[in-house]
């Protein structure tokens, strides 16, 4: 947005005041920019490097002012915004024969455009399972924010099983084309989530063992991460989920011998 910073120079003096100089160091913006535009001044000229503006100003009579007129436009330098955030500003103004002397802060609060806010959940359908059983994996992505999430992308890169393996059955999204399943890592692309829209994405696995060995039970940690052009990853809760080893029974053998 446009914001326009005006810095008035008053001689209440019964002197002219010589070499007047007035210096604006425009302050930093979190995730943000200050593009100066075109400075106007009465009298003099003003100069810019960086953000420091320098106004020479030369001679200001007894009993005159001036006004000096700043427009600035406010820019963001990346597509995450999350809250406000306030510019404060000085000026200073010096001359011959005077100490410098420093304005009023100028305070001004940056707000964000319309933003998304996209959270992310996921649980599974039972918290212990048997190898050779299925295990159904849900995970929400819901966008609380004030403006749409663009070219969402939803990744989960499923676990490692300690003897055994995963294996995909599905991959499905209600919002957004199908999802792509490479082994056991699924790429669901969303695509846009407006807001207070939400996209539930459906895996299926199975549970499998790569031999007749099972021991002792595991548990396997899994969680989903969501990403947009217009906001940062984030991090779904972890599932922790119990794989036990099936039950085979015990056989009872006996031997007998007689003459």
């Amino acid at each position: 947005g446009a914001l326009t910073y005006s810095i008035t120079v008053q001689n209440n003096g019964n002197a002219a005041a010589t070499n007047v100089m007035v210096t604006d160091n425009l302050p930093n913006l979190a995730n943000g920019t200050l593009v100066i535009g075109t400075i106007t001044t009465p009298q003099g000229s003003c100069t810019t490097a960086g953000d420091t503006i320098t106004c020479n100003l030369g001679t200001l009579e007894a009993n005159s002012s001036l006004t000096i007129v700043i427009p600035v436009t406010v820019g963001l330098t990346s597509n995450y915004c999350y809250s406000s955030t306030t510019l404060s500003n000085v000026a200073t103004l010096s001359a011959t024969g005077m100490s410098s002397k420093i304005s009023n802060s100028a305070a001004t609060t940056v707000n964000c455009p319309g933003s998304a806010n996209l959270t992310i959940q996921k649980s599974a359908s039972a918290t212990q399972v048997t190898r050779g059983g299925t295990l159904t994996y849900t995970v929400v992505v819901n966008n609380g924010g004030t403006a749409p999430a663009t070219n969402v992308v939803v990744t989960d890169n499923l676990p490692n099983l300690s003897n055994g393996s995963i294996t995909v059955q599905s991959a499905t999204s209600t919002v957004g084309g199908a999802c792509q399943i490479n082994g056991t890592a699924i790429t669901c692309n969303v695509g846009t989530l407006n807001q207070n829209q939400q996209a539930t994405i459906t895996v299926v696995v199975t549970v499998g063992a790569i031999s007749n060995t099972c021991s002792s039970s595991t548990t396997i940690a899994n969680a989903a991460t969501v990403a947009s052009t217009n906001m940062s990853s984030q991090t779904s809760n972890s599932v922790n989920t119990t794989v036990n080893c099936p039950d085979v029974g015990t056989g009872e053998v006996t031997i007998t011998k007689s003459d």
